[in-house]
């Protein structure tokens, strides 16, 4: 047994440098793929903020590398961390074989060979199959119902299918390397080394052989899924670490103004919403979590977030190509979807790479709106309700202060000096549900000793139902 453990690069592949030249068109379709997308993101508005560098990093490990949203779910986040960072290392070590025979870094001797090279490499590539088996039967045999749909077998379906094939024929290449050269050093890579026993008898020369054609299968196939990677929903194994670490750090509830120098109220059109809203589409990762949470979509509403999202992708590549002649506001989404929204946040609060269709939805709105004046009779009724009555409710006759008798409260105005302003808001002082929280808050306060007051029939609505229809102009008035 040699003192240092090695193994030969490139074995039994004499002209292993056709590799790279065979790589190049695989390279040239990858990179067209990309700039295509990137010349889709340039449509959008508006720059990239960067700021707040710590909570991004932060987000970036906790959602990019640990992916902690992700193993909530135990099934689904075992098999996507097996596959993701299975991925990863292999990709790492097959670079490390290519700076071995570019630049001499002797990567393929010693202990780096023996226990990263060979032992976590296998384990993590083990790992990947056995994940990929996973998404395999999740996805095609036993899909949960926010998978179910009419293609199953997309891209996505046909990537997943392709990364299985490129793991299993590079065990097999290396099962056939050990058998053949009697690698001394072979349990160190269990993969490997079980994919040897396959081929025990067979003679050198025929695992020489075999050797040959299996690797340059394994090269093309590595290749071609690399080169598929932007044209499918894969696409989000770049696109969402970027957008992790681009994420908006204000909660999800907090809607933005529309900005004084826009055009047109609301969007639209695809060349409406700005570059982070239209990276969210690249970094769907189809996973339907927003589905499942959205209120929406469980009470058979038409709205779903994924539906949105994807939607709104497939329709920014048609633009880009040239190829699309509907409308984006009720042709690719229809407008019983867009007013399905309750605008609650679940759809944020579960999407494991922080995509957000609410900005979306109400940019949607806005433009139905203020440019458009085409909403719901329901929504008419309750904008008018805002101008003319100063709360929402249709056919209330209570004043904001009925639910407080029997209670001596006092107001704000006839103070001079309070510690805690209780508001109580429209929901709470006209609703007779919200009524008794209200009563019950109240009640609270007083007994915990707490110099509290409230605003009486000064408070006026907020104007959030006015933003959340849709005009904003309404809410700024309010």
């Amino acid at each position: 047994m040699n003192q240092v453990p090695s193994r030969e690069i490139y074995w039994n592949i004499s002209q292993h440098l056709l590799l790279y030249i065979l790589f190049l068109p695989f390279l040239a379709i990858f990179l067209y793929g990309c700039y295509r997308a990137w010349g889709a993101l340039l449509l959008g508005k508006g720059g990239i903020r960067f700021g707040e560098l710590k909570g991004r990093l932060k987000a970036l490990t906790n959602q990019g590398l640990l992916q902690r949203r992700i193993v909530q779910e135990r099934y689904a986040g075992l098999m996507h961390l097996t596959i993701s960072w299975g991925f990863v290392v292999l990709f790492i070590a097959t670079t490390l074989v290519a700076f071995q025979d570019y630049f001499g870094l002797p990567v393929l001797q010693g202990s780096f060979y023996l226990y990263f090279m060979s032992l976590t490499v296998d384990l993590f590539g083990v790992a990947a199959v056995l994940g990929t088996l996973m998404a395999i039967v999740r996805r095609f045999i036993r899909p949960p119902a926010r998978l179910v749909e009419p293609r199953k077998f997309d891209g996505f379906g046909w990537l997943l299918i392709l990364f299985l094939a490129v793991l299993v024929t590079g065990f097999l290449v290396e099962g056939l390397r050990i058998e053949a050269t009697g690698d001394a050093w072979g349990r160190w890579s269990p993969g490997g080394w079980v994919s040897s026993l396959l081929f025990r008898g067979v003679g050198v020369e025929y695992a020489e052989a075999f050797h040959q054609v299996l690797w340059w299968v394994h090269a093309a196939l590595s290749f071609g899924f690399i080169a598929a990677i932007p044209y499918t929903g894969v696409f989000h194994l770049l696109t969402a670490p970027v957008n992790v670490f681009l994420w908006n750090p204000e909660p999800s509830g907090v809607i933005s103004p529309l900005r004084v120098e826009d055009e047109r109220l609301g969007a639209s059109t695809i060349r409406d919403f700005t570059k982070k809203a239209l990276l969210d589409l690249y970094a769907c990762t189809e996973c339907g979590r927003c589905q499942e949470s959205c209120p929406a979509w469980t009470t058979g509403k038409p709205l779903t977030p994924k539906g949105v999202i994807l939607d709104l992708r497939d329709h920014l590549t048609k633009v880009y190509r040239g190829e699309e002649t509907r409308e984006m506001v009720g042709d690719v989404i229809a407008e019983d979807v867009i007013w399905a929204c309750t605008t609650c946040g679940a759809c944020h609060e579960a999407c494991p790479v922080y995509i957000e269709p609410i900005p979306k939805i109400l940019d949607m709105r806005r433009y139905l709106v203020m440019e458009e004046a085409r909403f719901p009779e329901q929504m008419q009724e309750t904008l008018r309700n805002l101008e003319t009555r100063g709360h929402p409710y249709k056919g209330v006759s209570a004043g904001r202060t009925d639910w407080a008798k029997g209670l001596r409260i006092p107001e704000a105005a006839k103070l001079q000096a309070i510690d805690v302003l209780y508001w109580v808001g429209c929901a709470g002082a006209f609703d007779e549900r919200s009524q008794q929280v209200t009563r019950a808050m109240a009640q609270v306060l007083e007994a915990a000793e707490v110099d509290f007051a409230i605003l009486g029939n000064e408070e006026r609505c907020t104007g959030d139902p006015a933003r959340r229809i849709g005009n904003e102009y309404l809410f700024q008035l309010l």
